[in-house]
């Protein structure tokens, strides 16, 4: 299917450059001719009957301009333009085309006489003969615009507005006398570039518009390759933004979309800071839970500023943590935004790696102004809000002796696996709840941050300080947390080059050995011994476990990652864009585990005992693209091609030194009686692609997407490397329609959307499809250590393929101020090599309000 799809794009492609493009369509949208008569009636009713006529739409801004004023017009067969001129201008009102079908509203501000400049720009003044121009650049408001860019297009002749608006340029004689047109660019983010005819003029004033995306608030989603407007989307792509992500007293950033996006299911392995994230993006896909070892096939893709990030720990099974969290590293108040891809039409561009769903961190980025710096503290503390109720001693026992009666077969001989029955007697009763849950956790959270910049040119720089502990009583250990983010953007004076540079450092640090004792305080018996002696050592007697034990067991990890990305992107000539993602990471974690005689009982009689891994994983990933946006008749085609290579080498080794003579040197692996390599692991993964997409939108209403790719994988057998993967994807904004319009004046907004495709999974360990051999302690060979069979080739082995399909509506009420969407789908997961479907997941579990009172969008 996949193959077809890129086909067709193509052929859509080759076609397009045949269309002739139309240079009046701007206009064409005033020159519609429409009739409108209203008596006493407000403003924003007779535009709102211009849009049902016209298929425009009016935005504007409601701080700026009062449209419930009363008027009166009566207008026959007249050009929108006309009727615009003469309802607008009694309250001066400007109009300006943005589009086929925007309209955009200000304020018009009187033209004001010629300025005296600053008497910044009267100093920075060069006397010469040049022909002298100056002015002043305001917004639609008449504020100045600070830092706004000034130059003569196609030129290097440019300057930059003063705190006060006004600017200052030369410009040499012999350009104003060559008899060609001269023009003047001003630019400023979030405005409109405007462009004006230089002359013979030595004052030229200019008033800023801001651009639609400013105005009409328009929610922009990404899939990584691509942005598009949520509301002509049709594949389903939440966003959690910045306001909600940096409010929330987190360790990993994807705990903060707990409740904030429908069918995510997230949670947290224990209530240890740093411990792993369970998450998954509707159900599960594949048999592979990770519970052999292997890595979890459930798992969604992670991307962070365009680089994939692993999502496999490091961590050594064999000394603390089973399963760390990679993710911790990353500060929840660096990132911009996450988004989820759940459907086919949004996951199908990344192929194999897309059947759980993708989800994309972008990190925070400098903003145009003056330099500044903030400086963020916060502190917090935690407690277990609430507690189970659980049996007391009396309750207890009595229970035990109904088994006992109900067994038959229990014994004093049975002292030694159930001394709560014949050894602890009936004198203790201890809530363990409140012995071992009944500490408060402590929470330090320090930012700083420097940014600012030009127009041109925006930079930011972050540190942040982090530091957890637990709820565990006896136990001081803690997460801490460094980290440090970089973020340059640069844009050429012309706009048709860009560069953005985005570097995150972090370092961890992490001794809590996953000691969780929440289960133990659910299950140990209320009459158990103390824990602790007469002489405040732990307490052992009457065959006693006692849980402090692990505590006398340190731990250590210590991590530290890099994520390093370039976005570099050039336009060639109008529409036609190319590009380049380059990406960079480091994962390297280091760790230490020493159990020392006394967290032993001591019939036991045993030497400590150490052990040490170290971990690294690098990766790079080079993606090159071309896009091309053209307009075709009442529609516009946007085209994306482009490739994907990376490759990734991932090593790990754990080794451990037994029966130490001395607790000392329990840190030394070479003060070790014996020395034992309990894992050395290296895999090499390489990974590489083509993709295409196509997109169509006609009339802003109707939307068709076709995506493909071809993905090679080095995870597969020699026959099975490559697989093909795509979807299709549509909606319809019935809302626009005019027999809506005029009918159901209540709804704002309307949109129908589906999407169907296949995506694939090869979330796998490497090397699967050849032999391989592992080493065996227990068999040895002149002292060298027997390599035994683990896994028989399978040159058959291959992707999991999931199919889906999807269906979905949203609906807007009172100006979308009310919104609800919802969406039935169907998951459905196969593996090529067993022939038979893995698993399937079907489900209406998306249904989401948006209420005027909340802040933001909460999933059902």
């Amino acid at each position: 299917m996949s193959v077809t799809v890129m086909q067709l794009i193509l052929v859509i492609l080759s076609a397009s450059f045949s269309f002739a493009f139309d240079s009046r369509a701007q206009i064409q949208i005033l020159e519609k001719v429409v009739s409108l008569s209203i008596r006493e009636a407000p403003l924003k009713e007779a535009l709102k009957t211009l849009e049902t006529q016209t298929g425009a739409r009016f935005v504007y801004s409601e701080s700026a301009l009062d449209l419930t004023t009363e008027v009166n017009i009566q207008a026959t067969d007249q050009k929108l333009g006309d009727v615009l001129d003469e309802l607008l201008r009694p309250y001066a009102i400007t109009f300006k085309a943005k589009n086929k079908h925007y309209i955009l509203l200000t304020k018009r501000t009187p033209s004001p006489k010629e300025p005296v400049p600053s008497p910044a720009a009267s100093q920075n003044a060069p006397v010469d003969l040049n022909h002298t121009l100056q002015g002043k650049v305001s917004d639609e408001n008449g504020n100045p615009l600070i830092g706004a860019t000034v130059r003569v297009q196609g030129t290097n002749i440019g300057t930059v507005t003063d705190v006060n608006g006004y600017y200052h340029l030369e410009i040499p004689d012999a350009m104003i006398n060559a008899g060609e047109q001269l023009f003047l660019e001003i630019s400023f983010v979030g405005y409109d570039n405007e462009v004006i005819e230089i002359g013979n003029r030595t004052v030229i004033d200019a008033t800023m518009l801001p651009s639609l995306a400013s105005l009409s608030e328009v929610e922009v989603v990404s899939t990584g390759y691509y942005e598009v407007e949520q509301r002509l989307n049709p594949g389903n792509i939440a966003k959690v933004d910045a306001k909600i992500i940096e409010r929330q007293p987190v360790v990993n950033p994807l705990e903060a979309l707990q409740g904030q996006v429908a069918g995510v299911f997230i949670r947290q392995s224990s209530g240890i800071p740093g411990a792993p994230i369970d998450i998954n993006i509707r159900g599960l896909n594949s048999l592979n839970n990770g519970d052999d070892g292997r890595p979890d096939a459930n798992r969604p893709f992670i991307i962070v500023d365009g680089v994939p990030f692993t999502n496999n720990s490091l961590n050594s099974d064999l000394i603390g943590l089973r399963d760390g969290n990679p993710l911790a590293t990353l500060r929840p108040g660096d990132i911009e935004s996450i988004e989820i891809l759940k459907d086919a039409d949004a996951t199908a561009i990344y192929g194999s790696r897309g059947a759980n769903g993708v989800i994309l961190i972008t990190t925070k980025k400098g903003k145009a102004g003056k330099a500044g710096f903030d400086f963020e503290f916060s502190r917090g503390v935690g407690e277990v809000a609430n507690r189970l109720d659980v049996l007391n001693t009396s309750q207890y026992l009595e229970m035990r002796r109904e088994a006992v009666r109900n067994d038959g077969s229990l014994s004093a001989k049975d002292s030694i696996d159930s001394p709560d029955f014949f050894l602890w007697g009936e004198d203790r009763n201890t809530d363990w709840q409140e012995e071992l849950l009944g500490g408060t956790a402590e929470q330090t959270d320090i930012r700083a941050s420097f940014s600012g910049g030009s127009e041109t040119t925006q930079f930011l720089f972050t540190t942040n300080l982090f530091s957890q502990t637990n709820v565990f009583n006896y136990d001081d250990s803690k997460f801490n947390s460094f980290s440090g983010h970089f973020n340059v953007t640069h844009r050429s004076m012309d706009n048709r080059f860009l560069v953005n540079l985005s570097t995150t450092y972090s370092i961890t640090h992490n001794n809590q050995n996953g000691v969780n004792f929440a289960g133990t305080a659910f299950n140990l018996s209320p009459n158990a011994p103390a824990l602790f002696n007469e002489n405040g050592h732990l307490n052992w007697q009457d065959r006693f476990e006692n849980p402090l034990a692990e505590l006398e067991q340190e731990f250590e990890s210590d991590a530290r990652t890099l994520v390093t990305s370039a976005s570099l992107s050039y336009e060639i000539i109008e529409g036609l864009s190319v590009r380049a993602n380059l990406g960079y990471t480091d994962n390297n974690l280091e760790e230490i585990k020493i159990f020392p005689s006394s967290s032993f009982p001591p019939e036991f009689a045993v030497g400590g005992g150490s052990s040490f891994g170290n971990g690294q994983e690098r990766s790079w990933i080079v993606e090159p693209k071309i896009s091309y946006l053209k307009d075709i008749g009442s529609g516009s085609l946007n085209v994306l091609i482009g490739t994907t290579f990376q490759e990734s080498v991932r090593e790990k080794l754990t080794i451990s030194g037994q029966d130490y003579e001395t607790d000392i040197l329990l840190r030394d692996i070479n003060a070790a009686p014996e020395i034992v390599i309990r894992s050395n692991t290296f895999s090499e993964y390489r990974y590489a692609a083509v993709y295409a997409r196509a997109n169509y939108i006609h009339n802003e209403k109707y939307i068709l997407n076709l995506t493909g790719r071809r993905d090679g994988s080095s995870r597969f057998g020699p026959g099975r490397k490559f697989g093909n993967f795509g979807a299709v994807g549509a909606a319809w904004i019935f809302s626009d329609e005019s027999f809506v319009r005029n009918n159901l004046s209540f709804l704002s907004f309307g949109k129908l959307r589906g999407s169907y495709g296949l995506t694939g999974n090869d979330q796998i360990n490497d090397y699967q499809y050849v032999d391989t051999y592992s080493p065996d302690n227990n068999i040895r060979y002149n002292e060298n250590l027997a390599l035994v069979p683990a896994r028989a080739a399978n040159p058959e082995y291959s992707w999991e393929d999931n199919e889906k399909f999807e269906l979905g509506l949203a609906l807007g009420f009172l100006g979308n101020r009310i919104n609800i969407s919802g969406a039935w789908f169907r998951n459905k997961s196969d593996n090529q090599l067993i022939g038979r479907p893995l698993s399937q997941v079907t489900g209406f579990n998306q249904v989401q309000f948006n209420l005027p009172a909340t802040v933001e969008n909460r999933g059902v």
